[in-house]
């Protein structure tokens, strides 16, 4: 069972997870990103800490992750997802 976190306690890093282990269908708030070259791609395609994202689905096998963030739906590795960490929100939750 996922805690579901209230938009103003989103930022409560003992309750995070990595996104690869959230639950296809959630919607989380994005709490820490890698750093160096995987959080510049990261944030190329519009992720960064405080942005609400919706998982889609997760292949096995380490493969990519695919969520929606900003209304765009983008596919990322299975390890750069394994190093971000979120937190899963109610859906009356806005991105940011």
């Amino acid at each position: 069972m996922q805690h579901v976190a209230n938009c103003e306690d989103g930022m409560n890093q003992t309750l995070s997870l990595n996104l690869k282990d959230l639950e296809n269908g959630i919607r989380a708030q994005i709490v820490q990103m890698p750093l160096g070259e995987s959080r510049r791609r990261l944030e190329a395609l519009g992720l960064r800490e405080g942005k609400i994202i919706e998982k889609i689905s997760g292949m096995p096998f380490h493969g990519p992750i695919t969520i929606i963030v900003d209304g765009r739906q983008i596919a990322i590795g299975w390890r750069i997802s394994s190093r971000v960490m979120v937190v899963p929100v109610k859906e009356n939750c806005h991105g940011n």
